[in-house]
């Protein structure tokens, strides 16, 4: 197996390179080239040995960036997106973060995740388990015990919610997540050149996630799908030729979802008199009705939502009993 590389970077930091047992490229940074090729020995022989490389004397903060770091070349920007707000928001400013791996504790760790939301602390657990290897100390994985509640609107619910914002700024994000189900991410990242007026159709190209314009979620969830009536008859009433987003602000940027959620979505709720749902649910209440009509196969439920069938079984098991054997 290569015995790896070192080399300097132009912030003048050294950088020890090689591959892991899985074949994919790692490094190691030093601030001196003997200091690299010590570190790059040591992750050499840990590989070797079968464990995974954690360097000594640096703190649990500057592991987790360096490692995030180091794979963000084997994972998907979305992903490298939501480790580094995993960093910047949980561990960052946290006295965990000033810590040596040798000096942490269980009970530093249980009482670090007791002040996260169960899902929160899950995804930290498995962050922290990736960059300290066999130096965490050895704690469960928090379990989510209780599942969120999925609450799915009543047609009358939602005639009620489109009825309120028909002909507002907003109105088609209201449509189209009510009608066809897309995510507020592929919503917001919309542009009019992803409508086809002639045919009714509409393409998912982007996602809009943290900020940030990335390609769709999954393979899946890039597609062109047919619309409703009504979500066409809105489009109609709205559409331009620009080439801009279709939910743009005054500079012109996509609108955030944290913005809209806040400013938009909870208080249009609380005007209609809706149950405090999430914007999410709308998806679940589309996929909901989908199911429920035995003639549209799954396969078609599956492309129209931008899942694959079996992820959509999975995701919507609750929907239908039996529905294996409706695949």
């Amino acid at each position: 197996m290569s015995e790896g590389s070192i080399f300097q970077r132009k912030d003048g930091r050294w950088v020890g390179k090689f591959k892991d047992v899985n074949g994919s490229w790692k490094c190691v940074y030093r601030k001196t080239k003997p200091e690299a090729k010590k570190a790059l020995r040591e992750a050499l022989t840990a590989r070797d040995n079968g464990l995974v490389r954690v360097k000594n004397g640096v703190s649990i903060g500057a592991l987790v960036e360096d490692w995030i770091e180091d794979n963000k070349d084997d994972v998907s920007e979305r992903t490298n997106i939501s480790r580094r707000s995993l960093l910047n928001a949980n561990i960052r400013n946290h006295t965990i973060a000033s810590k040596k791996p040798r000096s942490l504790t269980e009970t530093d760790l249980k009482r670090f995740y007791a002040a996260k939301t169960t899902s929160t602390a899950r995804r930290l657990h498995i962050l922290l388990k990736a960059a300290l290897g066999n130096q965490m100390p050895a704690v469960k994985q928090p379990r989510i015990t209780e599942e969120r509640e999925i609450k799915v609107l009543t047609p009358e619910q939602v005639n009620i919610l489109l009825s309120h914002v028909r002909d507002t700024k907003y109105e088609l994000v209201f449509v189209f997540g009510a009608t066809a189900g897309l995510r507020i991410g592929e919503i917001l990242a919309l542009r009019w050149r992803d409508m086809d007026t002639d045919k009714g159709t509409l393409t998912v190209r982007h996602t809009l996630f943290k900020g940030k314009l990335l390609p769709p979620k999954t393979k899946s969830s890039h597609r062109t799908i047919k619309l409703p009536a009504r979500a066409i008859e809105a489009v109609q009433r709205h559409y331009n030729a620009s080439e801009g987003f279709i939910f743009a602000t005054r500079n012109g940027n996509p609108q955030d979802a944290a913005n809209f959620h806040n400013w938009i979505w909870k208080p249009t709720l609380r005007d209609c008199g809706l149950p405090d749902i999430h914007f999410h649910d709308l998806r679940h209440g589309v996929a909901s009705m989908l199911l429920a009509n035995r003639s549209v196969p799954i396969t078609t439920v599956a492309k129209y939502l931008g899942h694959t069938p079996d992820t959509l079984l999975k995701v919507y098991a609750h929907c239908i009993d039996g529905m294996e054997d409706w695949v």
